[in-house]
């Protein structure tokens, strides 16, 4: 195709320059023959050899096909080199592995185990039955010493009772020494509790027992009374130590401590005879 298109312009160029040639060679000729027209009529025309030029291009487009060979030598070079796909490599040899010794094995065991299962399987159902006969002994046991505990509350019960006559017959003296050996044993402070509790045993007494006197009218005070309280509990003595400012408040204090004059006996650790206390009866309508 190529070349088909190459011959086509080359003729056509070659006719182009052939028409041009000769049109001004016509033109040249009319200006020589205007300049040498003569009253005779005659025309002189005169003809010069072209130039080297000239005839070289004329030359080269009169024959077209001498440039051929040069075109298919560039269109030879021009097409791209086949791309060589390199050769696969070969295969690498492994070196040949040393086979490993064959062990002799001894056959399992598992084969005789099986055989034997059915007579283990069978053991259990015969050590089963015997079981189950005395597991229901110790339920039979165990209902039968359920009424045990009801004998045994009577036993609790008299324990005190013989605990007591116990301590009835070792005699007064007896005892009158270990509470003294008891109260020895009694630090201050332990004493102090055991006064305070025994105070405030008294003084609930005494409030359960106030009664609001109507002499007083709507008047309020407060009354500390001085008391002695021996240590079985009976009122040895009352007076008043700060008065409330109002007499019937005063002798309603002193009424309450006189209705509750017997009082709880002192706790075990106080020795003493007699206790004195002092408390403040507080009066409001």
């Amino acid at each position: 195709m190529r070349v088909g298109r190459c011959l086509e312009a080359g003729v056509f160029l070659a006719l182009a320059l052939v028409l041009m040639q000769a049109l001004f060679f016509a033109l040249r000729a009319d200006v020589d023959g205007a300049s040498a027209a003569g009253s005779g009529g005659e025309d002189l025309v005169s003809l010069k050899p072209a130039s080297a030029a000239v005839e070289g291009m004329i030359a080269r487009f009169e024959d077209p096909l001498r440039d051929q060979p040069v075109r298919t030598q560039f269109e030879q070079m021009s097409l791209p080199d086949p791309v060589v796909m390199p050769a696969p490599a070969p295969p690498l040899e492994l070196p040949p592995q040393a086979q490993l010794p064959e062990l002799d094995l001894a056959p399992p065991p598992q084969l005789a185990a099986r055989e034997t299962s059915p007579e283990t399987d069978a053991a259990p159902e015969t050590s089963l039955k015997p079981m189950s006969k005395p597991a229901r002994q110790p339920v039979a046991r165990k209902q039968e010493s359920d009424p045990e505990p009801a004998p045994r509350k009577p036993q609790r019960a008299s324990a005190p009772s013989a605990a007591q006559t116990a301590a009835g017959s070792g005699g007064s003296t007896n005892a009158g020494e270990r509470q003294t050996s008891r109260a020895a044993t009694l630090s201050k402070g332990q004493e102090q509790n055991l006064r305070a509790q025994w105070g405030a045993s008294i003084r609930a007494r005494i409030e359960a027992r106030k009664r609001y006197p109507s002499a007083a009218g709507r008047a309020r005070g407060s009354v500390t009374v001085q008391l002695t309280v021996t240590r079985s509990g009976q009122l040895a003595g009352v007076s008043v130590a700060g008065s409330s400012g109002n007499a019937a408040l005063d002798q309603a204090a002193l009424q309450a401590v006189q209705r509750a004059q017997r009082f709880a006996a002192a706790p075990a650790g106080l020795t003493q005879a007699r206790y004195s206390f002092a408390l403040t009866i507080r009066f409001a309508r």
